[in-house]
């Protein structure tokens, strides 16, 4: 059997012609062609978004490679896109068969199979399911004892019970990288120049319990981890053999495990390995001795979830900490030597014009390298989505406006979406346009390439400081 993974070209989607300064690529995927390589199946990766493919590209690919499966991954912004490639997968060949994965079809397989064009949807961790479901298409089998996986049968929509967790992740192979035009991945350095650039995961899962994220759906909340011999590998691995020297770390929370961490830093310098690293944590979960030696070993930059300056607000999306903590957090990596960026939202339940200011004042007062700011959107699958009654119109939805950088498709209880896209420029242009941080940025100009850096960041400032008003789609209503 002949499997084709393709990973939908969301960069003009979700950032018009803006061009991103760096991707990532798709692990999800790159993992399970990995199992299914392991298998002896003849598995490719079609990497669109990476090679920036047009839909008439995507099908012209697939009526080349003549696969027997057609595999797609996709987040519930690109549900249409997913759709449309299964459409076109289609018509090459009905008899090519879709499976669709990721967090969309994960929290909705039942919506998502109601497409004609979509034969099966993997929920949750994807590597063994997709593996059976590959075997059982190719004996020619039925597909009842495979769990985790949604499927049509005589018309109806059937849905199995979960997959079990994989309990060892260094069971399996490392994703496979060599079907990725890993020429593709860049990362921007400080200095104007790019460096090789890959993205890896140290562990899956998360405990925590923000009600606007709903990661847990594919991973839970159970955290395992790779032990550090194993993730170490990976890192040697891709700057040996596709020349990486910056990695970034894409766990929900990287130094989760204090130990871990620190033995994953020790491994690094042990193995005397040259290479630059990133990572997101909370700020409740490091500490100056930790950062001191996260930078030791290569760490640049990290990023931290703050999401808001007013503690009730926070409380209300059970981030569980404390202004006090996100302070200190951000002190302790600068004095570490590390970049910090940091995340805000606007319209979380209870938000009003004065906790959104209370946002925007402490985002200037925390002072990080880089702040972003987004409109709190409720994504199907998290707490927020049920507490905006949205469960009830499903199907009425356009996914694709589902963008926390876009136009808000939602308003709150005390603010218009015209007003929450307002405060969210507003946030851009307060902070990036203070003089302290104009004269901050001019005094590290040391190059050309300094400037170039700079006045790029500016442009997309005011790009991003300009907002684009719109009102909430028809279908969509007051969050709480």
């Amino acid at each position: 059997m002949k499997v084709l993974l393709v990973n939908p070209n969301y960069i003009t989607q979700v950032y018009g012609e803006e061009t991103l300064d760096y991707l990532v690529a798709p692990l999800g995927l790159s993992y399970i062609a990995a199992v299914l390589k392991r298998d002896g199946v003849d598995v490719n990766l079609l990497e669109a978004n990476a090679l920036s493919l047009s839909m008439d590209d995507i099908e012209k690919e697939i009526r080349r490679q003549k696969p027997d499966l057609v595999g797609i991954t996709g987040t519930t912004p690109l549900a249409g896109r997913v759709e449309e490639i299964a459409r076109r997968a289609k018509s090459v060949n009905k008899g090519i068969k879709v499976v669709v994965g990721g967090p969309h079809a994960t929290i909705l397989p039942k919506e998502v199979l109601k497409n004609p064009d979509i034969d099966f949807c993997v929920c949750g961790e994807g590597e063994v399911t997709a593996l059976e479901l590959v075997k059982a298409l190719d004996k020619g089998s039925d597909f009842n004892g495979i769990l985790g996986l949604g499927f049509k049968t005589n018309g109806q929509v059937q849905i199995n019970g979960s997959r079990p967790l994989i309990k060892d992740l260094d069971s399996l192979p490392l994703p496979a990288r060599e079907l990725l035009p890993m020429e593709k991945y860049i990362f921007p350095l400080p200095t104007g120049k790019v460096a090789q650039f890959t993205n890896l995961i140290s562990s899956r899962g998360c405990p925590y319990l923000c009600t606007f994220c709903g990661q847990h759906n594919i991973w839970t909340r159970l955290v395992r981890f790779r032990s550090p011999k194993n993730v170490v590998d990976e890192i040697q691995e891709v700057k040996e053999k596709y020349g990486v020297s910056f990695v970034g770390f894409t766990d929900s929370n990287f130094p989760l495990n204090r130990k871990i961490t620190l033995d994953i830093c020790d491994e690094i310098l042990a193995r005397g390995i040259k290479i630059k690293w990133a990572c997101g944590s909370r700020v409740d979960l490091v500490d100056q001795e930790l950062l001191n030696k996260m930078h030791q070993s290569g760490c640049q930059q990290i990023n931290f979830g703050v999401e808001s300056g007013n503690a009730e607000i926070l409380k209300a999306y059970k981030k569980g900490i404390t202004l006090e903590q996100a302070k200190t957090a951000i002190k302790q990596a600068k004095k570490a030597g590390l970049k910090v960026y940091t995340y805000f939202m606007v319209g979380g339940p209870g938000e009003t014009r004065e906790t959104a200011e209370e946002t925007i004042k402490l985002a200037k007062k925390l002072d990080p390298d880089y702040a972003q700011f987004s409109v709190t959107t409720p994504f199907p699958g998290t707490e927020l989505f049920e507490m905006s009654n949205m469960g009830g119109a499903l199907g009425s939805f356009n996914w694709s406006q589902f963008l926390t950088y876009q136009a808000p498709v939602f308003a709150t209880k005390n603010l218009s979406a015209t007003e929450l896209e307002e405060l969210k420029a507003r946030a851009f242009r307060s902070f990036y346009f203070r003089p302290s941080f104009i004269l901050k940025k001019a005094l590290q100009i040391r190059s050309l390439s300094d400037i170039k850096v700079l006045f790029k960041g500016f442009r997309f400032a005011i790009k991003l400081g300009k907002g684009k008003i719109s009102e909430p789609t028809k279908s969509a209503s007051k969050t709480t």
